[in-house]
């Protein structure tokens, strides 16, 4: 991967390894909220600032905006700046 053409690569490089240490270390079979709690320890052994399951809203096209409900994932503080909190 050519890590100078992306906005975010060495983030996103962090996160990728991060993601395949746990899932390596576990193997296939569980629960997606295992995978999510492997990959939350391995981004803080990285010394990530991380929050799990962060409600934030989505507006969906409408006459009027209504807030839909939604979670990010395990997203690093630095790259979530802007998100409502």
């Amino acid at each position: 991967m050519n890590a100078d053409n992306y906005k975010y690569s060495e983030i996103t490089e962090q996160i990728i390894e991060a993601f395949y240490k746990g899932y390596n270390a576990l193997g296939y079979g569980f629960l997606e909220k295992v995978y999510e709690n492997a990959l939350f320890i391995e981004l803080v052994a990285m010394g990530l600032f991380v929050e799990k399951q962060k409600l934030i809203k989505i507006y969906l096209i409408s006459k009027e905006p209504q807030p839909a409900p939604s979670f990010r994932q395990g997203l690093p503080e630095s790259r979530t700046q802007g998100c409502e909190k």
